[in-house]
């Protein structure tokens, strides 16, 4: 009884956490802590005698689960092998296909236990395996769809400024992923000329050492041949990464305006990211994701996601150990 109502009672106080907390993040692990910590209650409960309420809050408990870790392996092996066919052996690619095959190890190595009674130590084993694993996929899962809103929603406030952040050049020429953001950024602009407003577009992108011109320069002049006039462009050439697109262009926009309000677009994927260092720089304003190729987005989002993770490690890593407790309460009860 004791082991229940510590991984219960923890359960419970994640999930009104996550609904007084305001920021996405956190809101989101303390969600994911609460959904993993009450699986862990309610299966463990299977290990003693128990009636059929348990069983079938444990089956209720465990298929969506199962069949959800099963479909996210699926897709992200199968987008990685694409992708390695595509584009090569990268990184990201690489990560999306050992993602993808740990998940179905995983889930297979359970189902044996399950079936083949495999003993207290690997049932044990298994229990704290699955717990981490079902908490992380349900973590990504909640980033993922803050991505997808990213590129869905439509900025409702007025902006004085219209921030379209660098992606990097191919050639001289803006990329699809580039062009991609720009036509969301332009979308935004012509958005904010319908409601009587004149923003300023500035791109944001320095000069890569294997480029000819600044990503700023590119992402201006595809601006410009889309009918923007060159007096409503700035341009930020001086950046390297996320970090400074956003402070380099939040002095451009306070230097014009100190009561300015901005529209940062990138893309989807990037989009929560890019809001927690807005938030973190005091930028003024709000992100907007554009819309990214469907065989990239997966294994890129995977990427953004363990970025995600690193850039409020502190908040990850000291809210995750406390995982430890329902867990550890379960395993005490088998």
């Amino acid at each position: 009884m004791l082991q229940g109502l510590i991984a219960g009672g923890f359960a419970l106080a994640c999930a009104v956490g996550a609904l007084c907390v305001g920021q996405p993040f956190r809101r989101s692990v303390l969600t994911a802590l609460s959904a993993a910590s009450l699986g862990a209650a309610v299966l463990s409960r299977l290990g003693a005698p128990h009636g059929p309420w348990w069983t079938a809050a444990a089956v209720a408990l465990a298929v969506p689960a199962v069949l959800g870790v099963v479909a996210l392996a699926a897709v992200l092996v199968a987008d990685g092998v694409l992708l390695i066919r595509s584009q090569g052996a990268a990184p990201p690619q690489l990560a999306a296909l050992a993602a993808g095959t740990g998940l179905a190890a995983l889930a297979v190595l359970t189902v044996l236990t399950a079936c083949c009674s495999g003993g207290r130590t690997l049932a044990g084993v298994c229990l704290v395996l699955d717990a981490s694993a079902a908490y992380l996929a349900l973590l990504f899962a909640l980033f993922l769809s803050h991505a997808v809103l990213g590129g869905r929603l439509k900025p409702r406030r007025s902006a004085d400024f219209v921030v379209v952040l660098g992606a990097g050049l191919v050639d001289g020429e803006v990329s699809p992923l580039l062009a991609g953001r720009l036509d969301r950024g332009l979308a935004v602009y012509r958005a904010q000329l319908a409601r009587g407003r004149h923003p300023i577009l500035i791109t944001s992108g320095g000069q890569g050492a294997d480029e000819e011109r600044s990503e700023a320069e590119a992402m201006a002049a595809y601006l410009t041949a889309r009918g923007v006039p060159a007096d409503r462009i700035r341009r930020e050439d001086r950046s390297r990464n996320t970090e400074e697109n956003l402070a380099n262009s939040a002095r451009i926009m306070s230097s014009a305006d100190p009561g300015y309000h901005c529209t940062v677009i990138t893309s989807d994927f990037h989009a929560f990211r890019t809001a927690l260092l807005m938030r973190r720089l005091g930028v003024r304003g709000s992100a907007a994701g554009a819309w990214t190729a469907p065989s990239y987005w997966l294994a890129a989002a995977l990427r953004e996601f363990v970025a995600v993770l690193w850039f409020d490690r502190t908040v990850f890593l000291s809210l995750s150990a406390l995982l430890a407790l329902p867990v550890l309460a379960a395993l005490l009860r088998r």
